[in-house]
């Protein structure tokens, strides 16, 4: 039986705003799902009807096979996780994260031992008499993932909860949430605008732009067979190029490029022989050196960034503007564009008119 299903969702705000359209998932416990995308996709929003903080307007939400719309969030065996922690200044950390528990009026030795162990799993053994106001941003996120501990809820909610922190915090909590949730095995729904998140911590990636999912997929998945334009561009830093051309006798054909398509790629694409056509091309699948079957390519050079073994080149190949991630650790490799070469085997197309990628016969099986 699923931990969490959603069926056929909808949310629809009085004036007929509809800010979420037909979201479907189900989950497995155990699993960590982040939901991604830009501001305002609806990414919160679902995250808020799951908690029973916003109606459903239509379709439905099941934890372990029970119908839960109209239930109450305090009975939904959930926890939540807000962006700003939610802690009370008046209690300190010891009181905060026992709250749950003492409101439901259970028994002091069972309520200190909850605390006590939550407090070693968040690593806050020494810090349990201070209060949120003197505690760092990370302190505070972790009083606030340890009262969700101490609440013994099998789904555990987090609403973007590290985006108050500083870049070296963020990277620190990434890994103490993955241990977290490795240790609790509690089923942890996430919401970030932050693709790096997703792809370091997610079990499954759920992508969402203008209330629609685009994607549900591994981050393997979502990074190396996008659904669609919108996560190919979305899903990676920086994100990929997309060059317009036509397919022409076996080669890709585009202001400024002429590349020979590998024969498992055509057979795939060439039905779009006589039309345009999209090539997605991360940037790392741009290289500074020849292997068999690279052809060069001529580019100018706007700017550079180098950032220790690789560099960012911004590039002008024709009439498009490219991004190029070019590793510097072979021997006598230069962060130039003087004969740059695309790696075609790694390539994507896209049908313009539907920006979904074209897929073989055997992805579609």
């Amino acid at each position: 039986m699923h931990e969490l299903v959603l069926k056929n969702i909808d949310k629809i705000y009085p004036g007929g705003v509809q800010a979420v359209y037909d979201f479907n998932i189900e989950v497995e416990h155990g699993e960590f799902i982040v939901l991604v995308g830009p501001s305002g996709c609806g990414k919160s929003t679902v995250l808020r009807m799951i908690a029973g903080l916003e109606e459903i307007t239509a379709g439905d939400m099941l934890i372990k096979g029970e119908r839960m719309n109209q239930v109450a969030p305090a009975d939904r065996d959930i926890s939540m996780v807000f962006q700003n922690y939610a802690l009370y200044g008046h209690m300190s950390v010891y009181q905060n994260m026992g709250f749950s528990r003492t409101i439901r009026h259970e028994a002091i030795d069972i309520l200190h031992e909850k605390v006590m162990e939550a407090a070693s799993v968040v690593q806050l053994d020494e810090q349990l008499n201070r209060y949120p106001k003197n505690l760092s941003g990370g302190q505070r996120q972790r009083v606030a993932l340890g009262r969700s501990v101490v609440s013994s809820a099998n789904i555990i909610l987090m609403d973007e909860p590290l985006s108050n922190l500083d870049a070296k915090l963020r990277v620190e909590s990434r890994r103490a949430l993955t241990k977290l949730h490795q240790e609790l095995d509690n089923t942890f729904v996430y919401v970030t605008h932050d693709q790096t998140e997703a792809l370091t911590m997610a079990t499954r990636i759920v992508v969402m732009s203008e209330g629609r999912v685009q994607q549900i997929g591994t981050p393997y998945e979502v990074y190396h067979q996008p659904e669609n334009m919108f996560v190919g561009g979305f899903i990676g830093s920086p994100p990929m190029n997309f060059i317009t051309g036509n397919i022409e006798n076996g080669r890709f054909i585009a202001d400024g490029f002429d590349l020979a398509i590998p024969d498992h790629l055509l057979a795939i694409v060439g039905s779009f022989s006589r039309g345009p056509i999209v090539l997605g091309v991360r940037p790392e699948h741009f290289k500074n050196w020849a292997a068999e079957g690279h052809e060069p390519i001529k580019a100018e050079v706007a700017s550079r960034e180098y950032l220790g073994n690789h560099a960012l080149l911004y590039l002008k190949i024709g009439s498009f503007q490219c991004i190029a991630n070019l590793r510097l650790d072979r021997a006598g490799a230069e962060a130039d564009a003087s004969e740059l070469y695309i790696d075609m085997s790694t390539a994507h197309f896209f049908d313009p008119q539907t920006e979904m990628r074209i897929k073989s016969q055997e992805e579609m099986a």
